[in-house]
């Protein structure tokens, strides 16, 4: 049905490119920090940085999104990062290009990241029937897949090839992403100003945790996100542990990456035949199950197949649970009750790697992993024991 929808394309198209340039930066950004300074902590900075720019603005960014026509918004971050990118492939060439020069475009660019995203997920409730939007989440999980795959190692090839060449990479994408915009039809008019933005803000974080629904996802999405974080960390000291090198441990992360992608690809049709409930439960005592062969099992290979199967079904579950989110929610909300989600979810991630190396040097690699398993057993347990998401269901026209 999405190849005879028009924009549904071109706004999946625009998030290709979109995803493409950011994930060509993610590589290359820190490498370029790397060999500009020689200095490991400040390369780290650009990441650092990025993530608190996104997190001081989220919500903002919302609000903004919500009172703006959202293909503009879309049409003005992609210009603006297209300049960033080209500005910097310059001073490259030039041989002027600076730490601070590149940390000062990391910010601008995350910022223009994090309101793109809201604007780009709301816009699909313009162009997509309400029954159709796990659908469509799913195809969007794909392509995320997919860019990251593709970007991360177009990044290292590029820069590889010429420092200035991540940051053409980059332009093209971002200018993918812009003449796809151009050409959407659909209506995407915002609802204007009609408050102060704190109180619009607060506004959407108020909705979002007064349903019911909502809230049970947002509850489970704190723990899992905090597992998965602790489970990241911990793969790789018990790894590491059992003298798995660096390569190793970077082919455990691949095959589940390759796991994730897989799913992805074939995320549209598990959504259209599982019933939402199902999909997600699965997920979280699948997970649950996995975690203890690879204490008992700690080898690269076994670990590599069982994280590929944690991260099969996962794509499966965003698209319902964003798709239940993006049908729920009046037009006039989605900017803010997307962003409000996006924050609420991730605050458990910066726990997870603390959390498993703490445990892990006073108690070694297992306990850190069984620890892990317990908090993924106990979002499986009180989710299965939620009437909410046992009874979760499929939105309609």
């Amino acid at each position: 049905m999405f190849r005879k929808n028009r924009d549904f394309t071109l706004l999946w198209s625009a998030g290709a490119g979109s995803a493409l340039g950011v994930h060509i930066g993610l590589v290359s950004y820190p490498l370029i920090a790397l060999e500009l300074t020689g200095s490991s902590t400040q390369a780290g900075l650009l990441g650092s940085l990025a993530l608190l720019v996104q997190s001081a603005i989220r919500l903002p960014a919302g609000a903004l999104v919500d009172r703006w026509d959202r293909r503009n918004v879309m049409i003005a971050c992609d210009t603006v990062r297209i300049v960033l990118a080209a500005g910097l492939g310059v001073s490259a060439l030039l041989g002027s290009l600076t730490f601070w020069v590149l940390m000062a475009a990391v910010a601008l660019s995350s910022a223009c990241e994090v309101v793109f995203q809201p604007a780009e997920t709301a816009a699909l409730r313009r162009v997509v029937p309400a029954d159709a939007l796990p659908r469509a989440v799913a195809a969007n999980e794909a392509r995320g897949h997919a860019a990251a795959i593709v970007g991360q190692s177009l990044g290292g090839t590029l820069l590889g090839l010429g420092k200035a060449l991540p940051f053409l990479g980059q332009s093209m994408g971002f200018l993918v992403s812009l003449f796809a915009t151009l050409l959407v039809r659909t209506e995407m008019r915002g609802h204007g100003k009609s408050e102060f933005l704190l109180r619009e803000i607060a506004e959407g974080v108020r909705w979002t945790w007064r349903q019911r629904t909502l809230r049970v996802i947002l509850l489970s999405g704190i723990g899992i996100n905090l597992a998965f974080a602790a489970l990241t960390f911990g793969v790789v000291v018990m790894a590491r542990s059992e003298g798995a090198s660096a390569g190793e441990i970077g082919l455990i992360f691949g095959m589940g990456s390759v796991g994730g992608m897989l799913g992805a690809v074939l995320a549209t049709q598990i959504v259209h035949r599982w019933p939402p409930s199902r999909i997600i439960l699965g997920v979280f005592w699948t997970n649950s199950a996995l975690i203890g062969p690879m204490i008992l099992y700690p080898n690269v290979h076994v670990m590599g197949v069982l994280l590929a199967c944690m991260l099969f079904m996962t794509p499966s579950a965003n698209a319902v649970l964003i798709g239940f989110q993006v049908a729920v929610t009046p037009d006039r909300l989605q900017g803010r009750v997307i962003s409000s989600m996006r924050l609420i979810i991730s605050l458990g991630a910066p726990l997870g790697p603390g959390f498993a190396g703490l445990l892990a040097e006073s108690s070694g690699a297992s306990v850190a992993l069984l620890a892990t398993n317990g908090v993924m057993l106990l979002v499986a347990v009180g989710s299965t024991c939620s009437r909410t998401m046992r009874q979760l269901r499929p939105q309609q026209t």
